[in-house]
This record gives structure tokens, C-alpha cells and sequence, in this order.
């Protein structure tokens, strides 16, 4: 045991102790802990706790401090006054408390040995802590041995923000790109010379840009053009046009987007073609179309079936002959195609039991480069048949979707995000009411009915596990230990706070509070506690009772009601399109119509008796539901629900009678929300960041 300041650390079983309770501690950060005892009063370098931590791999500063700041904020330690951790600036950090090794079975007489024995005790606390961090070193590296040593990475960009979507000029040294701050509207487009290093603004005269597709420079007059997708009110098109004096001039409209949602475009400036892929809004499955400039005529490509997610993107080769698509069925596992764009030949490659979400070819036009699976943030680089797959990069924070080659034919240049999500309440009735937050993807929040606790997910410790908030004195302790990677989209706690919904994009499991347990954590989701599979994204969940759960997905004809201690599943009659519950007034339920998106109640006994019954005895509110709305919950006869507004996210309260006024909250960023006595608590985008880096010796 060490004793550092006012907390005791139980090196042995990894525990961290204030004043005989427990705190909870992820494990990086306790690994970062043992660093610091290990070195006291020594200043750690950042390369030193990135070598230790993270095993060499590319960190960005923003990972960096973040971990810093969450160890400071478990000591209790403010870094303008620190007690523990004291910067030091342009180097790195030191600890500055004072640390005592004891052993809590010591008889008070033997308190009294002298300061020899106490620093031989120290002295070998430490040199064992040593012994440990080696131990934790070695199997680290052991872990990740079958992948080769990342390529060393550059950062292209270092601004405030989030840069992305790196577009190089062909036969030049110099990249457009896309850079987002969180308080700012409209996206900014920047012109960047690699040689000089020079960076500028390009005005873009009101424009809505939300797509860069490309940057094409004449020969003979050096104009630039740029294309891409410009989105205002809501009308969305496609566009060409020029920089001019740092200015945009001369937009041109290539085509109406509007009906559509965009994925991947790529501009092929030798065939002057656009190739795109894109579904309509109801639909959840992307094609691939040709748009011919020349006549502007579009044309759907030869292609694989688009089940699932369909063809969701895709990368045309260095040579401009092939196209590799990646095309995603409905349980997500993507399989590599090559279409000859000539000949319509169409080969299928790899399977993968995963998601790729982009891939690109090698400059060599026989190998690809694609994301590993989460929760890694790597690139990996094989054949087309997966074989020899290494990885290329590693980094710690979210990778974008937007790799490509860079003009000297050996390197890429990729980007980073590092969106963090807080929970906040929006409205709350008892500011005594506490959140925890760590503003490490902090999302989803679930409130208890009858407690002051909330449950919601968390990536403090790497992967997503589940949290048990306590809002009466703000803390919170973690409830799993997934084991697989998981990316949650609905929690919901029963009417009696006993069972615990839990949603992927298209499974439910139903989990009973009690096996949720803080002293031996869940370890994984079972095929028994497993209620619900769908094809299709789940698009919402809700308790309609205890034992009764209604299940929404984007192609399910009507929501499915599922009895949780039978599994018995029926499913609603064709005029609903869903179906929830009054949690204040838990004897109401609400439907929306499919046709009218009219909102209609009934009471619930009622509408159990007869629910697969074509007319169900229900009431017209009077309400009709708004187009694009997310995330519908019903409290107190207030309808609540999301929307996204020209890329702003809003969450909206309307009563449901006449006396009341409705009410809409703007927020930053959105990652779910919740309703209860107490008030709303949403998670919300706390801070934003990412770079461009380009990658050296990838393949030297």
C-alpha cells in the first residue's frame, strides 16, 4: 500500500482509496498513477507517459491533457494550486506529494520503528511497483506484437477545432480542407501550402459547405476550382466554383441533392465525372451513381445488391480503371468488391466481420487500405483478399472518413476527431442535483423513475461500459466490464427501475437491475437476455409496462410488441408506426400514424386486450408529429423529441393541451436524452477536435 496525500494506493488489486472508500479509476489512469509513484519529484516527460501508456503510438495533445485532467480531477487537484501533479511547461509533469509505503495489519507499537525501516519499506513498495509497470509493459507489447510498428505520423494541421476532409491539389503542393469549431455555424474551407507551410482562409460568401469532393487547378491559367456539396435551407446541391483572391466565385449548380442522402463523391477530373454514393432519407441502403459533366446526365453504376447498408463507399484506383466498393450487409460485415469501370466486371474479395466504414486503394492499385475494427483506431494495409495485414497507423483518437493518397506516391494523409460528450441538465427542478462527468464520450443518459440515480454509457475506460450516476452526491462507479466492443443507442430503465433495456443499432437486450453489480461487473450481453434482433437500425425503443417493450426499426412496417418474461412477440397493427408510454401517467399510451404522422392515445389496458386489432380504441390528440424528428419520449403529458436543423440540434418540449407553450433548447452536439420528475439531462458536445496528419515511411 502506498499512501499518497489524503488517498491510499492498493497497488496489489489496483484499487484507489479516499478516506476508506473506494474511488473508481479506469485503468490507464491507473496506470498513469503507478508512473508518477514510481518517479517522485522526477518530471515525466510527455514522450516518457505516451511511451508507457500508450506504447509509443501517435497521441494528440488533447489525449494527453485529457488524461492528466481526469487524474487531476480524482485527487481533487487544481492545477493552478496543484498539491499532486504540477506542471511543468514545455516538458511535462511531476508529482509533488509526498508518498509513504504502510501496511494497514501493522499493530499501532509497531508504528514506532524507526525512519530506516520505514524508508527500507518505502524502497521496496516502490522497487515492487517497479516490478509491476515492467509486468503491465511487457504484456502490452506482447499484445500488440502481431501488428507491425506504426508509421511514424505528421500533423499537417494544428488549429483550434476540427480539421478534416484533406483534398491535395493535383500537380501541386498544396491541400484544401475543412476545419468546424464547436461555436461556430458554418464550416470554414482552408487553402494550405505544404512547402511553405502558409495557411489561409477562403471566404465563402454565405455558402453552406458540408462536402469537399475535390480541388482541380488549370494548367494554363492556375485557376482553382473546387467542388462540393453546398446545403442551405433545405435544399442541397452540388456545386463547382473558384477561388478567386481567397474568395468563392462563380458557383455553378451540378445537380439537386435535396431528395437524397450523399455518402462518399468522388470527382474523376480526367473523365470530368462525378461518381457518388447515396440513399433516399427513408431507406437504408446507398447505391452508386455517375454524374457525366459533360452532359449532365447521372446514371446508376453496375454494382453489387444494396442490401443492408448497401454500397455505402467506395475509392477509385490510381490508374481510374477500378472501383472498390465496400458494400455492408444488415448485420454489418462488409465484403470488398472490384468493379471495372470499362467493362462492368464486377470480382468479389474479403469478407470482413465487421464494419468498415471507408477504404481506399494503395498507390501500387494492388493493396488496400482500411480501418481495422474499434475499438482500435488503426489503418491497416493488405491485399485485396486480407492477407499480410499490417497495421500503418495507430493513434488514440477517432479516425474521419477521409483517407487519400498523397501526390508523392508513398504516403497518406488521414484525419483525427476527438468529439467529447458531457451530460447536462437542460432543465432541472433541484440545482442539489449532481452530475459526474469526465468528458470522455459521456452519452445516453437513462434517469431513474423513483431514485436520484441515472445510468448512461461512458468511454472513461477505452471501451464503452455502463455507469451508475448519483445525482445526490455526484458520483459514479462503472457497472460493466464488456469485453466486446459495443456502440450503444438506447437505454431505458422500466417503470419500476427494476430492468434495464439496452440497444445497439440492431439488437435490444433486457438486463435486471440487480445483475448489474458493482462488485462483480457484467462481463458480456448473453443471447439469453437478448429480446429483439432487427435487420435494420433500431430507431426506437420504450417501456410500455413492466413487462412489455415496443421496438421501432426503420424498415419494420410497424413497431413490435414484445412481452419480456414470455419473448412473446406480436407485432402491431400496419396503421402504427410507434408506440410509447407516459412514464408520469404510466396508464396512457401514445401512437403516431403511419400516413399522417398524426398522434393518437389510448389507455393502456385497453389497448393490451386489443392491440393487434385494427381499430384500436384510440383518441386524436390533435398533434401531428414534425418531419425529421428523433428520439420521441412522453412525460407528464409534455411530448418531448430531437431534430437537426441545418446542422444544429435542438430538443423540443410541446405540451399536449391547450394551456401550455412549447419551448426549444439549442444544443452544440447531441448523444441522447432524457425526461423525469426532475427535470431533462442530455448529453451534449462538449469540445471538438481533430487534425490532418500525413503518414512517413508507410512503406519504406
Amino acid at each position: 500500500m502506498i499512501k499518497l496525500g489524503q488517498f491510499c494506493v492498493d497497488i496489489t488489486h489496483g484499487k484507489l482509496i479516499h478516506q476508506g472508500t473506494e474511488i473508481a479509476i479506469e485503468p490507464k489512469l491507473f496506470q498513469l498513477l503507478l508512473l508518477f509513484i514510481e518517479r517522485p519529484n522526477q518530471v515525466l516527460t510527455r514522450e516518457a507517459i505516451i511511451e508507457r501508456l500508450w506504447l509509443g503510438r501517435y497521441v494528440t495533445d488533447n489525449a494527453m491533457n485529457k488524461q492528466i485532467a481526469n487524474l487531476r480531477k480524482i485527487l481533487n487537484d487544481d492545477p493552478k494550486n496543484a498539491t499532486y501533479i504540477q506542471t511543468v511547461p514545455k516538458i511535462g509533469y511531476r508529482l509533488i506529494c509526498p508518498i509513504e509505503a504502510f501496511e494497514k495489519e501493522i499493530a499501532s507499537a509497531e508504528h514506532t520503528n524507526n525512519s530506516k525501516n520505514s524508508q527500507t519499506l518505502l524502497f521496496s513498495t516502490i522497487f515492487s511497483l517497479i516490478l509491476l509497470s515492467i509486468l503491465l509493459f511487457t504484456l502490452l507489447k506482447r499484445d500488440n506484437g502481431q501488428l507491425d510498428k506504426p508509421s511514424h505520423t505528421l500533423e499537417i494541421t494544428r488549429q483550434a477545432g476540427q480539421e478534416h476532409s484533406p483534398r491535395i491539389i493535383p500537380s501541386t503542393n498544396q491541400l484544401l480542407y475543412l476545419r468546424e469549431q464547436l461555436n461556430q455555424k458554418n464550416t470554414e474551407l482552408w487553402l494550405k501550402d505544404l512547402t511553405s507551410g502558409q495557411a489561409s482562409k477562403i471566404a465563402l460568401n454565405d455558402v453552406s459547405m458540408f462536402k469537399l469532393i475535390a480541388g482541380i487547378q488549370d494548367d494554363s491559367t492556375k485557376q482553382v476550382s473546387v467542388y462540393f456539396a453546398h446545403q442551405a435551407q433545405k435544399q442541397c446541391y452540388v456545386v463547382k466554383a473558384q477561388v478567386i483572391h481567397q474568395k468563392l466565385e462563380n458557383l455553378t449548380p451540378l445537380f439537386d441533392c435535396s431528395e437524397m442522402v450523399l455518402g462518399n463523391i468522388y470527382f474523376d477530373n480526367n473523365k470530368n465525372h462525378l461518381f457518388y454514393s447515396a440513399r433516399l432519407p427513408e431507406q437504408t441502403s446507398f447505391q452508386l451513381y455517375e454524374y457525366d459533366l459533360n452532359t449532365n446526365q447521372i446514371s446508376l453504376l453496375f454494382q453489387p445488391s444494396p442490401l443492408g447498408m448497401g454500397n455505402h463507399a467506395f475509392d477509385v484506383s490510381p490508374d481510374g480503371e477500378r472501383m472498390l466498393i465496400m458494400n455492408t450487409n444488415s448485420k454489418r460485415n462488409t465484403q470488398f468488391y472490384v468493379l471495372h469501370l470499362t467493362t462492368n466486371q464486377l470480382v468479389k474479395h474479403q469478407q470482413l466481420d465487421y464494419f468498415v466504414s471507408e477504404a481506399i486503394w494503395h498507390h501500387d492499385g494492388q493493396h488496400v487500405y482500411y480501418f481495422a475494427p474499434p475499438p482500435s483506431h488503426q489503418i491497416l494495409l493488405a491485399d485485396l483478399e486480407g492477407k499480410t495485414a499490417h497495421s500503418v497507423v495507430s493513434v488514440s483518437d477517432f479516425l474521419s472518413r477521409d483517407m487519400i493518397r498523397h501526390n508523392d506516391n508513398k504516403s497518406i494523409l488521414f484525419s483525427t476527431r476527438s468529439p467529447n460528450f458531457s451530460n447536462q441538465w437542460l432543465t432541472n427542478s433541484n440545482d442539489k442535483l449532481i452530475i459526474n462527468n469526465s468528458t470522455v464520450y459521456d452519452i445516453i443518459p437513462a434517469l431513474f423513475h423513483h431514485e436520484n440515480r441515472y445510468i448512461f454509457s461512458s468511454k472513461r475506460s477505452g471501451k464503452s461500459q455502463l455507469y451508475l450516476g448519483n445525482l445526490a452526491n455526484g458520483n459514479a462507479v462503472v457497472l460493466s466490464n464488456f469485453e466486446q466492443y459495443y456502440v450503444f443507442q438506447f437505454i431505458q430503465l422500466s417503470p419500476d427501475d427494476q430492468t434495464l433495456l439496452i440497444a445497439t443499432q440492431n439488437n435490444v437486450w433486457k438486463i435486471s437491475r440487480a445483475a448489474l453489480n458493482r462488485e462483480n461487473p457484467t462481463l458480456s450481453l448473453t443471447e439469453e437476455e437478448k429480446i429483439f434482433t432487427s435487420q435494420s437500425p433500431i430507431t426506437n425503443i420504450d417501456w410500455i409496462d413492466n413487462h412489455t417493450v415496443a421496438v421501432t426499426s426503420l424498415n419494420q412496417k410497424s413497431p413490435a410488441i414484445i412481452t419480456t418474461y414470455s419473448n412473446n412477440n406480436q407485432t402491431l397493427d400496419l396503421r402504427w408506426k410507434q408506440l410509447l408510454l407516459d412514464h408520469k401517467n404510466p396508464e396512457q399510451v401514445y401512437l403516431i400514424e403511419q400516413t399522417t404522422n398524426r398522434l393518437f392515445k389510448a389507455k393502456l389496458e385497453e389497448f393490451k386486450q386489443q392491440l393487434t386489432a385494427e381499430k384500436l380504441p384510440v383518441i386524436d390528440t390533435g398533434f401531428i408529429m414534425p418531419r425529421g424528428y428523433i428520439h420521441l419520449k412522453i412525460f407528464n403529458k409534455n411530448l418531448y423529441y430531437a431534430t437537426r436543423q441545418q446542422g444544429d440540434y435542438f430538443i423540443v418540449k410541446t405540451p399536449l393541451n391547450s394551456n401550455g407553450q412549447s419551448s426549444k433548447h439549442l444544443l452544440q452536439g447531441y448523444y441522447g436524452y432524457d425526461v423525469a420528475e426532475h427535470g431533462v439531462m442530455v448529453s451534449h458536445l462538449e469540445s471538438l477536435g481533430g487534425d490532418i496528419h500525413r503518414t512517413v515511411g508507410t512503406d519504406d
